[in-house]
């Protein structure tokens, strides 16, 4: 009975008009499925996805009083970032190991869409001086959460 139906269909308007209606009402018909189905996380527990953070400081040597600038990255960039907009590495912290052995917290920082963070810092007396840069578990809308990740040491010796 259908068949022919469609047949006069053919008939009656034509074999274009007819082939046009068919696919717009196939293209409606899949639309409105597709915004009826609910969407859901693939995994259960979510994925723990390993990553990778890297700290660099220029220029060295340096001395007392002079400006140093920390350049600190993560390997892994926030998956929704898109330029001006989405989701960024939030809470970043830097550790600076003074000489005498005490931490100073630098931040917390923002990153940019790429997953970097710059800032600088001026230490007030000769020694050794450690950075370590900190990234905490993130959990960023329809992706899978950050790992903590912390990497090994920079150290930097300063001259007077």
């Amino acid at each position: 009975m259908s068949s022919f139906r469609t047949l006069n269909l053919l008939i009656f308007f034509g074999h274009r008009q007819a082939i046009a209606s068919l696919l717009l009402f196939a293209l409606l018909t899949t639309s409105i499925a597709s915004v009826l189905v609910t969407s859901t996380l693939a995994h259960t527990p979510p994925l723990q996805i390993p990553s990778y953070v890297y700290i660099t400081a220029f220029p060295t040597p340096i001395g007392v009083g002079q400006t140093i600038s920390l350049f600190a990255w993560s390997a892994t960039y926030p998956p929704t970032a898109t330029g001006a907009y989405g989701d960024r590495w939030l809470g970043c912290t830097i550790t600076v190991t003074l000489p005498d052995g005490s931490n100073k917290t630098l931040g917390p920082f923002e990153s940019d869409s790429v997953g970097t963070v710059f800032t600088t810092y001026v230490p007030d007396t000769t020694g050794n001086y450690s950075f370590t840069f900190h990234l905490p578990a993130q959990k960023i809308t329809g992706t899978n959460p950050q790992e903590p990740v912390t990497p090994p040491l920079l150290r930097l010796e300063l001259n007077t």
